[in-house]
């Protein structure tokens, strides 16, 4: 497992150079990539930990531990991350975009979102726990392409499809409000509607 080079503390002779050669753009752009790489092969997680039953600023590390979480000492010249253990069977993945990262269940199903920005002028790190219904309901109607329901729909608790259904529910009354707004994904939102009521 590798560590996560706190940028912040790098000599700014390297960032320099950097900026001079690849362009500023181009080298923040590769530092943020090279810092999610680090943080998803790494065994680290942000010390700002946001739970579903914390606001911003409170501790959310208990919601996390309930998860099945084990939170370590704090890195030694590094106070944007903790030593952490997942839960059984969970794994870290990338995404498209340098500063997210997720952290999915046994499953295969998102439950930990990850935020990471490794730039050492603004270097910051946080993250918090998804509700897997409403997510999977905002990726379909905000995606491209057809309307379809995730392989993992069928893994996914009663609880958890219900959310989906509130998400759903939440964003019709939303178009009948702000058609203006919301109206423009109406076609998906109902779709999806059909789909997540069909018995599995």
């Amino acid at each position: 497992m590798s560590e996560i080079t706190n940028t912040s503390q790098q000599d700014p002779m390297v960032h320099l150079m950097g900026s001079l050669s690849e362009g500023t753009s181009g080298y923040i752009e590769g530092m943020e990539a090279r810092g999610q790489q680090e943080l998803v092969n790494s065994t680290r997680l942000p010390a700002d930990a946001r739970g579903l039953n914390t606001g911003y600023g409170q501790d959310g590390w208990p919601d996390f531990e309930a998860l099945g979480f084990r939170k370590g000492e704090p890195v030694e010249g590094d106070d944007l991350f903790v030593n952490a253990e997942l839960p059984e069977g969970w794994s870290r993945k990338r995404s498209d975009h340098a500063m997210w990262s997720y952290l999915h269940d046994e499953r295969g199903v998102r439950r930990v979102a990850v935020f990471y920005k490794a730039a050492h002028y603004d270097r910051k790190a946080h993250m918090n726990i998804l509700q897997p219904g409403y997510e999977l309901a905002s990726d379909v109607i905000y995606g491209q392409g057809d309307v379809v329901l995730p392989d993992y729909w069928p893994l996914l608790t009663e609880e958890e499809r219900q959310q989906a259904v509130d998400y759903v529910a939440e964003y019709r009354h939303n178009i009948e409000r702000y058609p203006d707004i919301y109206g423009g994904r109406k076609d998906r939102v109902d779709t999806l509607a059909s789909l997540i009521k069909e018995p599995a």
